[in-house]
């Protein structure tokens, strides 16, 4: 009964807060938007497919040591950059709790 009391909780919070945030791109909707696919981005940023598909997936921190490149963009705000590895980390760590619970 507990639990279920905090999944409810948990599932009212992420709809919360998605509510206040519905612009936040994560990192492969932001690397579509800006640079239509992970292998254009990989040449722009002269790195490997795989390791754009690590930013994306297990580190999205690691495309920060890139940001200087990335805003130089045209429409990209430096904020875009931060809020979509903010939203992807989030992602990855909300990802990680629920395969720890199953």
């Amino acid at each position: 009964m507990a639990a279920q009391a905090n999944t409810l909780t948990t599932l009212k919070a992420r709809e919360s807060a998605m509510k206040l945030k519905p612009n936040i791109m994560n990192l492969r909707e932001f690397i579509k938007r800006h640079y239509t696919t992970i292998e254009r981005c990989a040449v722009e940023l002269d790195v490997s497919r795989r390791t754009i598909e690590n930013y994306c997936f297990r580190n999205p921190s690691g495309i920060l040591k890139h940001s200087g490149q990335i805003i130089q963009l045209d429409e990209v705000e430096p904020l875009q950059l931060f809020d979509a590895v903010a939203e992807t980390i989030e992602q990855i760590n909300e990802n990680r709790k629920h395969d720890s619970v199953s």
